[in-house]
């Protein structure tokens, strides 16, 4: 090794303590002329400047983690104090900051960490303005991955409340982008619905990213999705180096999927609405997962997309396939009955599905295929045939005749 450039390290993995040993010279009556703090993109950097170089020792502690910096030859002064109040509470890294004469000519620098740190010691020679500068970079022991946000409540259980609901939905997903935030994640995948553009008369017959996300406040799920887009459109004005994939996400079909549609599919007869075609888009659950992996590859661009197999599949159709017959209500004659039904505890359905089963957003994928490069390798017709094919061959058949 090169003179005066002799490092030792010492690791005491048990203890989750590593012992760095600065140089053996050390710096005799330096004077500390600034001290600053810059939390970057990917570490928090800790600057201290002085008329002569220093020397330092650091101590990592594991349990809480803490990093305490011995600086030798020096004593303690008002610049160093300064550091405590340059600590900001969104520091992804420092939680908090003591200073204190350690020993004679030793002063002694604790930093209360959020995480374990990989700290990077290192001496800067005097340009320009700045003097010598002894500089701290706090690295994250372990990088952070892409972040993947699925949580949400589909079905609501009988005991389940809205505003329950809501703290997981739209709650639940604010805390997640602000410790992505605060721990300087680059990329989230977030799974929304089509859901989220609301079941509305005036929807177009073909839903593309473009249209405005109106939700239904009557429907919860609609709803928080709605807020949730809301959200992560306000996240990305204020913290753009957070890059969003937010995927919209049809009706998903799959061997082992159940949810309250596939639990339509399971009756003797499909309900229908007289006038409507309720058009459904699915979207098999392989295709969910290799989507947001295309997303984590990294080649994809940032962005909304609808996410959904080609076609739709009407409801009529649908029961053609399933070999079963529809019962054609009037509208105001099922609104009232879901009401009724749901008053007496006998349905877990309102009023409010009227319009889901009605005006089904019909999602189309071609920004999905073309700007985020990934196709689905099931179209919704197929996905739905090997929904039904699994749902056989697990002896839960769904096409039963009526």
């Amino acid at each position: 090794m090169k003179a005066g450039g002799l490092k030792r390290r010492v690791l005491l993995q048990g203890g989750s303590l590593a012992l760095v040993l600065g140089v053996h010279q050390i710096a005799r009556g330096a004077s500390i002329l600034a001290v600053r703090v810059w939390p970057a993109a990917d570490y928090t950097r800790v600057t201290i400047e002085s008329d002569i170089r220093l020397h330092s020792q650091q101590l990592v502690v594991g349990n809480p983690p803490r990093l305490a910096v011995d600086i030798e030859g020096i004593d303690l002064s008002n610049e160093l104090r300064e550091l405590v109040g340059k600590i900001k509470p969104g520091d992804p890294y420092i939680n908090g900051l003591r200073v204190g004469q350690n020993a004679p000519k030793v002063v002694r620098i604790v930093f209360d960490l959020k995480q374990t740190v990989a700290p990077q010691v290192f001496s800067l020679a005097p340009v320009a303005a700045y003097k010598h500068r002894l500089v701290l970079d706090l690295y994250p022991a372990h990088a952070i991955d892409p972040v993947v946000h699925l949580a949400s409540i589909v079905t609501p259980g009988r005991d389940s409340n809205r505003e329950f609901e809501h703290s997981v939905d739209v709650g639940g997903t604010r805390n997640v982008l602000k410790a992505c935030t605060m721990y300087r994640v680059a990329h989230i995948v977030v799974s929304s619905s089509g859901a989220a553009y609301g079941y509305h008369a005036d929807n177009p017959a073909w839903i593309d990213e473009r249209q405005p996300l109106r939700g239904n406040a009557v429907f919860a799920y609609a709803d928080h999705k709605r807020q949730v887009e809301e959200l992560l459109a306000d996240w990305r004005a204020r913290h753009p180096s957070l890059a969003q994939t937010v995927l919209r996400i049809g009706t998903i079909l799959g061997e082992r999927v159940d949810n309250q549609i596939t639990a339509l599919f399971e009756k003797r007869r499909l309900i229908a609405i007289r006038g409507s075609a309720s058009p459904f888009v699915f979207v098999w659950d392989e295709d969910v997962t290799g989507a947001i992996a295309h997303a984590l590859e990294g080649g994809a661009p940032a962005g909304c997309y609808n996410l959904a197999g080609d076609g739709a599949l009407p409801i009529h159709e649908i029961a053609a396939r399933l070999g079963k017959r529809t019962v054609d209500f009037p509208a105001g004659v099922l609104k009232t009955a879901l009401a009724v039904g749901s008053a007496l505890g006998v349905s877990r359905y309102g009023p409010e599905q009227l319009d889901f089963l009605r005006y089904r957003p019909v999602l189309s994928n071609t920004a999905l295929k073309e700007r985020f490069g990934y196709r689905p390798r099931k179209t919704s017709a197929e996905a739905f045939e090997a929904f039904v094919a699994a749902r056989a061959a697990q002896g839960r058949p769904v096409t039963r005749e009526a």
